[in-house]
C-alpha cells in the first residue's frame, strides 16, 4: 500500500534530517561544479518572467515600505552605510581608480588622512577633507582641503579651456 502525503512528508523529513550535513555538501558541489550553468538558467529565468518578478518586488515593497525604509536607515547610520554611501558618491560623480587602487584602500586612505596633501591644512572633521580627481580624466589624486580642491578644480577648467 503506498504512502499517504504526511507519511512521504514525515519519512523525507526524518530523511534530511539525519542526513542534513550531507546534503548540504553535495548542493555546495553542485553549485562549484555547474556555477556557469546555473547561472545562465538564473538570467533565462529573469528574462523570461521580468515583468512578474518586477511586479512581485513592487508589491513587497508597498506591503513592506516602512519596515524597507527603517532598515536602510539604520544601516545607512552604520560604519558599513557611511562607507558604501561615500564610495558609491564618488562614483556617482565620475571618479575613476588607478589600477593599483581599491575602493577599501582609497576609503581606508581618507579616513586615515589628518592633513591636506597639497597645502598640509590639519583636518578638524571628517567634513573639510575631499577626494581631490581629475576633472578630465576622473582619475583620483589625493586627499586635500576644499580650499585646495576648488583651487584644482579652477585650474582644470583653465586647462580645459586652453586645450
Amino acid at each position: 500500500m503506498p504512502w499517504s502525503k504526511e507519511e512521504t512528508a514525515i519519512y523525507n523529513k526524518q530523511r534530511y534530517q539525519l542526513n542534513k550535513d550531507k546534503i548540504k555538501q553535495q548542493a555546495q558541489e553542485y553549485k562549484e561544479l555547474n556555477k556557469d550553468k546555473i547561472s545562465q538558467q538564473k538570467k533565462l529565468h529573469y528574462q523570461l518572467n521580468k515583468e512578474k518578478i518586477n511586479q512581485k518586488q513592487k508589491e513587497y515593497y508597498h506591503l513592506n515600505k516602512e519596515e524597507i525604509n527603517k532598515k536602510n536607515r539604520e544601516y545607512s547610520q552604520t560604519e558599513a552605510g557611511i562607507k558604501s554611501s561615500r564610495i558609491r558618491n564618488w562614483k556617482r560623480s565620475g571618479m575613476i581608480l588607478r589600477d593599483y587602487q581599491t575602493w577599501d584602500s582609497v576609503y581606508t586612505k581618507y579616513l586615515d588622512c589628518t592633513n591636506c596633501e597639497q597645502c598640509n591644512k590639519v583636518f578638524q572633521t571628517t567634513l573639510d577633507r575631499q577626494l581631490d580627481h581629475c576633472h578630465t580624466t576622473g582619475f583620483i589624486r589625493n586627499i586635500v582641503c576644499c580650499r585646495c580642491n576648488q583651487l584644482r578644480a579652477v585650474e582644470d577648467a583653465k586647462n580645459l579651456i586652453l586645450e
